[in-house]
């Protein structure tokens, strides 16, 4: 039960979770599977409504979700922002992970810094 939410028996790296994402960033929406529109969708919504809104820059659109990943071996848990911007046309993918930290707040706010610096390039 556990497993089918994502709570226990995963197990990834940041640069696997980055490769993930960047197959998602590759999805044409106009092309795009009704499973993989849901996903995308969920994505977008997590940084305009969600826990992952932290991750937002203004004026640049951002896909992403927040997390809790856990240790057998560590008591404490870790946080972990992982998304892509601009949400319709990505072209940059993010990962953050911090050891001991809260993803909607901590790897978010860092996603945040991250996002806006890639903003301020591109102007």
């Amino acid at each position: 039960q556990l497993l089918a939410i994502g709570v226990a028996g995963i197990e990834i790296t940041p640069l696997e979770l980055a490769a993930g994402y960047l197959q998602l960033a590759r999805v044409d929406a106009a092309s795009a599977s009704p499973a993989q529109k849901v996903v995308l969708a969920g994505l977008h919504e997590a940084t305009d409504y969600g826990l992952a809104r932290n991750a937002k820059s203004d004026g640049l659109s951002v896909a992403g979700k927040t997390g809790t990943a856990s240790d057998p071996t560590d008591p404490h848990t870790h946080a972990w922002f992982a998304g892509f911007a601009p949400a319709e046309k990505p072209q940059i993918v993010v990962v953050v992970f911090v050891g001991r930290g809260r993803g909607s707040v901590e790897a978010a706010n860092l996603a945040h810094r991250i996002f806006q610096a890639y903003q301020e390039q591109r102007k």
